[in-house]
């Protein structure tokens, strides 16, 4: 019998661990897990950066006429290419809308190519006037523009356009036979113009990026004058029309503020 009864007894105290784990427990349940999207990335903003790249300059010269005495003198159209390297800064702001951007930029650069130089020959000209030389040298170029295009992410593509403005320097030079300058003329001004292009940029962080982009730009049609010198029929004159444009593709990069 009191075998019995401590064996109950034990039992008894076994299964009391067993009825309380089954119990409700009073510790706190664990805060449930929450989830926090990453930061979309924006374009909108101002920023500034720098640009380094490659320029042609073109030159196309047609004969205007010859006024004055001295026979009707006539030359074929000629013109020139000159490569080089172009480099500046911009500054400009986006705002984003969605997946589309739109803002403006305003850059200006320094063109390293050289003057470009061609010549042709001068017919029904009298005092044995024989050749005529242009020149054209530019050496820096502004542009204000729009841009526009599609956000993925932090990839930007865009089409730009806008003013161009720049200051080229033209020349015109009549020689004869011998060498000798029988006309010439300068003229050294500030050309206002239009450009059009398209590029694409992407950022690498928050706040800097690198883009490359494709420009071209006409500053429009400028009219040399070259007057007669001592060696030059007397009376005479030449004028030529000088048509300004050129392609640019150029890197830059690019912090947002």
């Amino acid at each position: 019998m009191k075998r019995t009864l401590l064996a109950s007894t034990a039992l008894a105290f076994l299964a009391v661990p067993a009825f309380a784990a089954d119990l409700p427990s009073r510790e706190p349940a664990p805060a449930p897990q929450t989830y926090t999207a990453p930061p979309v990335f924006t374009w909108t903003g101002f920023y500034a950066g720098v640009n380094v790249g490659w320029n042609q300059n073109e030159m196309d010269v047609r004969n205007r006429g010859f006024t004055g005495t001295g026979g009707a003198g006539s030359y074929n159209p000629f013109s020139e290419k000159k490569n080089g390297f172009i480099g500046g800064f911009q500054v400009g702001y986006n705002q984003q809308f969605d997946m589309f951007v739109a803002g403006v930029e305003a850059d200006l650069s320094y063109l390293g190519n050289r003057r470009a130089r061609a010549s042709t020959g001068v017919t029904g000209l009298g005092n044995n006037v024989t050749g005529v030389q242009a020149t054209s040298r530019l050496d820096w170029l502004g542009t204000l523009r729009a841009r526009a295009g599609v956000a993925m992410d932090n990839v930007f593509v865009y089409g730009t356009g806008g003013l161009a403005f720049g200051n080229p320097d033209q020349r015109l030079t009549l020689t004869n036979a011998a060498g000798t300058i029988t006309h010439t003329g300068t003229k050294d001004e500030t050309r206002l113009g239009w450009t059009i292009g398209a590029g694409a940029e992407i950022a690498v962080m928050d706040n800097l990026s690198f883009k490359a982009e494709y420009l071209y730009y006409d500053l429009g049609r400028n009219t040399v004058r070259a007057n007669v010198t001592a060696a030059g029929p007397a009376g005479t004159a030449n004028s030529a029309r000088f048509e300004n444009n050129g392609h640019i593709v150029r890197a830059g990069m690019n912090y947002r503020f």
